[in-house]
């Protein structure tokens, strides 16, 4: 097998483009923008397992270390200390606002969660067995329909748009709910918190008079700000994709409630309670764990694991206390809350889990506190949804504002036929009919693999060397056929013929790049000062727009 050689990061040039270290953490991030320019090689991350795709001052995450912070604050200690509004807040404009500032955030977003009733009208053409889901995706993306001001490149038209989403998300969620189960919307209410007014639009009904649960308001208040940010994930990924093209925030957020539908992603937790009612009880525990540990047919451990956490998650530590304490005060004995707690214990004794470094994730627990405070399965992800809707109006804003408007264009390497002529080819069966499309679509085995039986020479002139053995390792795929065969050969042929060429042109010059700084801006919007940030009449008011917030009444 090849080994690629590169310069020790421990000790690179001083004036050095190649190597990029963060502001926390030991990551080191290798500078590749300029590879297919200076070497002409693109590099090959299915996935994005070790790719950083931006700069970003929102998020931290060590993995290893099992921390995960907000703007520099710890997770678990806005939990305990913030409102979800608060850190809402935080995320967008990067700083914790002061007394003024809050109460004018506040104010602000209660005013933005009245839904223009054209909005509002489309819930009825929904079937009653839609998933909520679904009904999101929709009207989120329809929201620009309604909204002129769309503009990314215009400050004013990104905090309108921020604010509106974060404020309008909760209302159409608990919309999306009530539509689902055929009962009537309600409207927020302005004495209510952000989490109280949530409560009470998805529980509440004309008929009499709903009191909002203390302790289910902490509770939802706890997970929103849990599940508000999480880095690059794919649904904040896709957000900025989708920005990167100056879509209009709507049909970003619209992409990012579409990616998180996945069950890969945001249906989780519901995973979670599935898996939990399949276990039954405690005492299945170690059968289900020895099923696990065989690879048994249809047996899956959910809520463990995590691409970047190979420790407890941190979010999921908060999560196991909350939903205990939540439990305890409501009054619920939850058979599964047994089951997790079991599984949890013999899992984390288990060395076949500790070697692999499988901890429980925020998911775990999430859905059992979801079930004690009422909320069905079919609404966890959108619970997901709406709280994370502050992270991706917050990331979607510093790429904007920041300057990283770069549109995302991966490449791919492409392992399909070579070129021919559609008058001498056959049909997917030959000369025969066949059984139609019958076995068209079947998952086929996975052909690149068997690019790895070769690795040309790599020029130094990317500062890197390669030493290829005499006797490379045969391929684990060598029942390849003989056009992959032929499909590998012109491939490294020419891209031998590349790194043989004439040396291209030197790159540009830069400036040196020792660390990813990101330059502060005020508000999260521009790097324009703003003198009157303290000054009510400096933010937008329902009242100096148009009637497009307007088109319902507060109840």
């Amino acid at each position: 097998m090849a080994e690629l050689l590169l310069s020790d990061p421990e000790s690179p040039s001083e004036t050095s483009p190649l190597w990029i270290t963060a502001v926390l953490g030991d990551d080191l991030f290798l500078d590749i923008r300029d590879l297919h320019r200076a070497t002409g090689y693109f590099s090959y991350d299915p996935g994005f397992t070790c790719t950083g795709s931006c700069l970003s001052g929102i998020t931290f995450i060590d993995g290893p270390k099992g921390v995960c912070l907000y703007r520099g604050f710890a997770v678990p200690e806005l939990v305990e200390s913030a409102e979800a509004l608060e850190v809402a807040y935080l995320l967008l404009v990067g700083d914790k606002p002061s007394t003024q500032q809050y109460m004018q955030f506040r104010r602000e977003i209660q005013q933005h969660m009245l839904v223009h009733e054209k909005v509002k009208a489309m819930f009825s053409n929904f079937t009653i067995n839609a998933h909520p889901m679904a009904i999101m995706v929709a009207v989120i993306g329809a929201l620009s329909c309604i909204f002129s001001e769309l503009d990314p490149l215009n400050e004013m038209h990104r905090w309108l748009a921020c604010t509106r989403l974060i404020a309008k998300v909760p209302v159409l969620s608990c919309w999306a709910y009530k539509t689902s189960i055929g009962q009537p919307m309600m409207y927020p209410r302005a004495d209510l918190s952000f989490a109280e007014n949530f409560l009470y639009m998805m529980f509440a009904t004309p008929m009499e008079e709903y009191k909002v649960n203390p302790v289910a308001a902490r509770a939802i208040n706890a997970f929103m700000i849990l599940h508000m940010d999480h880095e690059q994930n794919a649904s904040t990924s896709t957000v900025r994709i989708a920005g990167s093209s100056q879509a209009n925030p709507y049909a970003c957020i619209a992409a990012g409630v579409a990616s998180l539908w996945g069950p890969a992603h945001g249906g989780a937790n519901e995973a979670v309670i599935k898996m939990l009612e399949e276990i039954g009880s405690a005492e299945n525990v170690p059968t289900f764990v020895n099923d696990v540990k065989a690879k048994k047919e249809g047996v899956r451990l959910m809520g463990f694991g995590h691409r970047v956490y190979k420790n407890y998650d941190p979010r999921a530590k908060v999560m196991k206390g909350l939903v205990t304490q939540v439990l305890k005060e409501l009054g619920i004995d939850d058979p599964l809350l047994k089951v997790a707690q079991e599984l949890e214990k013999v899992a984390l004794n288990d060395e076949y889990f500790v070697q692999r470094k499988l901890y429980p994730n925020v998911d775990y627990y999430s859905g059992i506190m979801l079930r004690a405070l009422g909320i069905p399965t079919s609404m966890f992800t959108v619970m997901f949804a709406m709280s994370r809707t502050v992270g991706w109006v917050s990331q979607w804003n510093e790429m904007v504002a920041e300057g990283q408007m770069r549109i995302g264009r991966p490449r791919q390497l492409y392992v399909g036929p070579k070129q021919r002529t559609w008058r001498d080819a056959k049909g997917a069966n030959g000369e025969a009919a066949g059984d139609g499309y019958q076995g068209l679509m079947k998952v086929q085995p996975r052909r690149s693999s068997s690019f790895s039986k070769r690795v040309p020479d790599v020029p130094s002139a990317y500062k890197a060397e390669s030493t290829v053995p005499s006797s490379p390792e045969p391929s684990p795929h060598a029942e390849a056929d003989s056009e992959d065969e032929a499909l590998a050969d012109a491939f490294w042929t020419s891209c031998k013929a590349a790194a043989s060429a004439p040396a291209p042109p030197p790159p540009r010059p830069r400036p040196p790049r020792t660390s990813a700084r990101l330059r502060k801006v005020p508000l999260g919007l521009s790097a324009a000062p703003r003198s009157t940030i303290d000054s009510p009449a400096s933010v937008p008011s329902l009242r100096d727009e148009s009637a497009d917030d307007r088109g319902s009444v507060v109840a």
